[in-house]
């Protein structure tokens, strides 16, 4: 019996053990959630091997079947959103809140909707980001060809469109982030892409896509870092196209359904929050000058002395 008892032992420690080094370390699959986040300056490094994963949420979203879930600056509305996962893998801390609006039985209508990030991508790796990734009408972005060509899959039949954005629209400074924006027109029927200051042409949906799933982006099976990532319950315009892929600080516009100043993620694997490229630079700049300072300020004092 007690050799029985040792075994199974031996046993459970080695799959703790394989378990976690497939997950980059960590025993559990799913770390905790966050609590609303300013992201402002931060990026999500992600790691394919390790099986690295985010799914970005509102602040205020239920993952409870009909909860009741209130966009930023717009009137409470009922969501029906199954639960991403079962219940037995939610981590501590998961939004379950309540409510007390009133209900709606049916999801609200959208005339659309639209989502941009940056991104940096390995070569090798195509899959940008999932929309109501537990949603009939998931939406799916993937890359292809040289960086410049997408394909985009909705629906349960798995309806796909691909978009080349190859077409200049404005003249902008290059970016060392691929800056795009997916959007989509429920109400005429069309979509189109936007990557820094090029656009594809208009390509039809058959059949059309009516967005009201979840409110979740997810991002997963890939290698690179994204951010900056906003999100809006309609086709943002051209004006507000280029608000966003031509500017190179964060904060506006800002979306109506995730903005990544005011934003909930769950992190899976191998993945890590950390400052984006651009400030990591700024702040190895900084320390070079303060020691540069410093050693001027040391000589000039031993030259004081030898005097």
């Amino acid at each position: 019996m007690e050799n029985m008892l040792l075994l199974l032992l031996l046993t459970t420690m080695a799959a703790t053990q394989t378990s976690a080094r497939r997950s980059g370390g960590q025993v559990n699959y799913w770390t905790t959630a966050s609590p609303a986040n300013n992201l402002n300056g931060k990026m999500i490094t992600l790691s394919s091997d390790g099986f690295g994963g985010i799914s970005f949420y509102p602040p205020n979203y239920s993952f409870l079947h009909k909860s009741n879930w209130l966009y930023p600056n717009r009137a409470p509305r009922n969501w029906y959103s199954p639960t991403i996962y079962p219940t037995a893998t939610y981590p501590s801390g998961y939004p379950w809140t309540t409510s007390s609006y009133p209900s709606w039985t049916t999801p609200p209508t959208t005339t659309g909707v639209t989502v941009c990030l940056r991104y940096l991508l390995d070569p090798d790796s195509n899959n940008i980001f999932t929309l109501s990734p537990n949603s009939p009408d998931a939406l799916t972005l993937t890359s292809y060809y040289d960086g410049n060509g997408y394909r985009l899959t909705w629906g349960r039949s798995y309806q796909s469109v691909r978009l080349r954005a190859n077409v200049r629209m404005w003249s902008l400074t290059d970016n060392m982030w691929n800056r795009i924006c997916l959007v989509v027109d429920s109400v005429k029927g069309f979509v189109q892409i936007f990557k820094g200051g090029y656009m594809s042409i208009r390509k039809g949906m058959v059949p059309k896509y009516a967005w009201s799933g979840e409110p979740i982006v997810a991002v997963s099976n890939t290698n690179g870092q994204v951010t900056d990532l906003q999100m809006w319950d309609f086709p943002l315009s051209y004006n507000g196209i280029l608000n966003y892929v031509a500017r190179s600080s964060y904060g506006w516009p800002t979306g109506s359904v995730l903005t990544w100043s005011n934003i909930r993620y769950s992190l899976t694997g191998r993945a890590l929050v950390e400052d984006v490229y651009e400030r990591q630079q700024a702040a190895k700049r900084g320390k070079n000058i303060k020691k540069m300072r410093k050693s001027k300020k040391e000589g000039a004092k031993e030259i004081v002395t030898a005097n």
